[in-house]
């Protein structure tokens, strides 16, 4: 059975969709969105590699995107272009750094509108489990090609928003 998608998961799944079809140039839907918990793709395990940035003001909270090593090279080449020899992971980090700057940025703009101000931290990069898994009010799966990425906010100041 398909529930309503809260105001938050509605503005989130908005900003991850169409940050990544407009950097990477792949299509990109919520697996909630089609009612598919599992549809076979690449998901996230415990290689990934997660870019994490945190909300400062407005609010207090973090978004994580999080996916395995093959879809963030896979992604990285998608707004990089042709690139020739291995991607080094530095290169890997800043291109789904730039890719979480957008979403957090188009997250703030779809939960307040326009003209308000904002401010966040810098992304750190890892690999393995993202660090504030367990804070998560909401994690969400979207579909980019073969592959599965998870996304996650985590903070209090955002349920006022669910």
């Amino acid at each position: 059975m398909k529930r309503d998608k809260s105001r938050l998961e509605e503005a989130l799944s908005t900003a991850v969709s169409d940050t990544i079809e407009s950097m990477v140039f792949e299509q990109c839907y919520s697996l909630s969105e089609d009612g598919d918990e599992d549809d076979g793709g690449i998901a996230p395990a415990v290689d990934d590699i997660w870019v994490s940035m945190p909300f400062i003001a407005p609010y207090e909270g973090s978004v994580t995107l999080a996916m395995s090593q093959e879809a963030a090279t896979t992604i990285t080449m998608g707004v990089l272009g042709e690139v020739e020899g291995l991607l080094a992971s530095e290169r890997i980090q800043d291109t789904l750094s730039e890719i979480l700057n957008t979403v957090v940025g188009e997250l703030a703009r779809n939960l307040t509108g326009p003209g308000n101000s904002f401010e966040f931290g810098l992304p750190v990069a890892g690999d393995g489990i993202p660090p504030d898994i367990e804070e998560a009010i909401i994690i969400l799966d979207f579909r980019v090609g073969e592959y599965i990425i998870q996304v996650s906010l985590a903070g209090s100041d955002f349920e006022k928003f669910r």
